[in-house]
């Protein structure tokens, strides 16, 4: 019930007969509004109507608010079928005409089982249908596909890169008249292009074999392969954002740098290292054919690393070198000494050519030779084996030989003193004789002398070291009997062999 009141005021304000400045509506019996204000109010989208109310019937203003209503709906409807013909959607034949008309394609209704239902564009060809047969059972494959995905891949550029972005594959704008226009994927490795050419062989053959290569990048998100594409890297690029963390502490840990994220197709997803520095590889859909060739470099992934830095510096520590981290690409890698300074050094440089001595090696180091710390502790075990044995001798040797008959002993450095059995006339020290050839065998050997007048000599194998400077020996004559001779190395051997 509507209800006017207030004042009159002149007629012929702003379009309207009968102006009022106050108006009154009963809504049902219970609840009064005292001004028009407030039915402008309950229509907010009409708030630039305020002036009106001064001048106008409440009648005039409801209906001109109607109208407007209507105006708005009838544009709203417009819009939506502008935005469904832009996006493709068509439910029946006239949408899909004018889906058509907006992709300058040319159309034509048809009813047949060779073709999906619907409104369906031909591949790389600008014909439009929209085919009545609810229920086709003779498809052609690959020759077709709905206009909604047509529309969707035939957006501009940036769309179908911020698709590639949501799969973490690689994206590429091309100009290929060998491949679907638009934006689609390879089935082979799932790459995304958008190919600006809008017919590209039109007139030539393998339509249908360009769609077996390649897939609509809309159908492929609204498949349940493409949307779980989507969540596998979703969950991938949360997980990474954790691990890229890790991966830059435990660079800083281990004495790297770190060189931030990026994508090699050569690696799979992770944390890798590689001539002194760490990197974390965003390689969230790697090819398996380049994993299995491998990078030019050989990367190493950060939990080996970190293992085997671990293992070097415990190593340096068991024989009490220096250690450092280092990335010479003169030296081997891995966990290696320096011989210079005998510093032990893990070598981020990964080389396989260098450390294998391939067609390029083994390389000459700038700082001096290297070798691989197995090679150094198994030196260092031999020579401790070494050590040992000497203190183990020289702790035998010094206690005195209660005997010394015979001319080979066991102790080199071993006292028999005179007046043991065997040492009559002088102290015998076990001593090593070489043969002359670089071998040699230790002998109970008589103390030398510097006084050896004469030829005659009575201490076989005796060594006079004359003042004359000439070395002479005591050995057997030819003729029988001993007696000094000119000092030779292999005879003074020979003569020990003979008598043992």
């Amino acid at each position: 019930m509507l209800a006017l009141g207030g004042a009159i005021a002149p007629s012929g304000g702003r379009g309207f007969s009968r102006p009022v400045t106050l108006c009154e509506i009963v809504v049902g019996k219970k609840h009064t509004m005292s001004s028009c204000e407030e039915i402008i109010g309950r229509n907010k989208k009409h708030a630039w109507m305020a002036f009106l109310c001064e001048d106008n019937t409440t009648e005039e203003l409801l209906a001109t608010i109607e109208r407007l209503d209507a105006s708005d709906a009838r544009d709203a409807q417009e819009q939506e079928a502008e935005t469904a013909a832009r996006e493709g959607r068509a439910e029946t034949a006239a949408e899909c005409e004018r889906a058509a008309k907006r992709f300058d394609l040319d159309f034509k209704e048809t009813t047949t089982h060779r073709a999906p239902s619907g409104c369906i564009v031909r591949n790389n060809q600008p014909h439009a249908f929209f085919n009545n047969q609810e229920n086709p059972n003779g498809v052609t494959k690959n020759q077709y596909k709905s206009m909604e995905s047509f529309a969707s891949d035939r957006r501009d550029p940036s769309k179908c890169e911020a698709t590639a972005l949501k799969l973490g594959v690689p994206y590429m704008l091309v100009n290929y008249t060998h491949a679907p226009s638009g934006c689609h994927r390879t089935i082979g490795d799932g790459y995304m292009y958008f190919n600006e050419n809008k017919y590209p062989n039109v007139h030539g053959f393998g339509v249908t074999l360009l769609h077996e290569e390649y897939q609509s990048a809309h159908e492929y998100m609204q498949s349940a392969a493409g949307k779980q594409a989507i969540a596998d890297y979703e969950s991938a690029k949360a997980t990474a954002e954790v691990e890229e963390g890790n991966c830059k502490r435990a660079a800083e840990e281990v004495g790297l740098h770190y060189n931030r994220g990026r994508e090699n197709q050569y690696l799979p997803s992770g944390c890798f290292v590689n001539a002194g520095y760490a990197i974390y590889n965003r390689n969230y859909r790697p090819k398996q054919e380049l994993l299995q060739q491998g990078p030019r470099k050989p990367w190493r992934p950060m939990e080996d690393v970190v293992s085997e830095v671990e293992a070097c510096a415990a190593k340096a520590e068991e024989f009490g070198l220096e250690f450092e981290v280092g990335d010479s690409p003169n030296a081997p890698s891995g966990c290696v000494v320096r011989d210079k300074d005998e510093v032990a050094v893990y070598n981020t440089d990964f080389n396989l050519e260098r450390d294998t001595g391939g067609v390029h090696g083994p390389y000459q180091t700038t700082d001096g030779p290297y070798q691989t710390m197995e090679k150094f502790a198994e030196k260092a075990r031999l020579d401790e084996e070494k050590r040992l044995a000497e203190e183990a001798r020289a702790a035998a040797a010094a206690v005195d030989a209660t005997s010394c008959t015979g001319w080979p002993c066991t102790i080199e450095g071993q006292k028999c003193p005179m007046g043991t059995p065997g040492a009559s006339k002088s102290n015998y020290t076990c001593t090593s004789i070489l043969d002359g050839r670089g071998g040699s065998a230790l002998f109970w050997t008589p103390d030398g002398s510097n006084n050896c007048p004469g030829w005659d000599c009575d201490i076989q194998q005796q060594i006079c070291n004359h003042t004359n400077g000439k070395k002479y020996m005591c050995v057997s004559k030819s003729g029988g009997g001993i007696g000094w001779k000119d000092f030779d190395q292999a005879e003074y051997h020979r003569s020990y062999k003979a008598m043992s």
